[in-house]
């Protein structure tokens, strides 16, 4: 399924005191609204993964370059 034909239908909120997304999706088709949250979900943990693998590769990196 394409973005763009169900992008229209996703909310997606932040909390200031937290790093908690809030994802919500509304489809008058009952049938697309957990998978699509799913795909959502899973997108985003992958993202959130290399994130924090990039950050400690980063952190190593400094810190190597300290003692080195």
């Amino acid at each position: 399924m394409k973005f763009g034909s169900w992008a229209g239908g996703v909310s997606i909120r932040s909390s200031k005191d937290s790093r908690v997304l809030r994802i919500a999706y509304r489809d008058t088709d009952k049938k697309l609204v957990l998978p699509i949250v799913e795909e959502i979900t899973v997108a985003y943990q992958d993202y959130s993964d290399l994130q924090r693998k990039d950050n400690l590769e980063n952190g190593l990196q400094y810190t190597q370059q300290q003692l080195g």
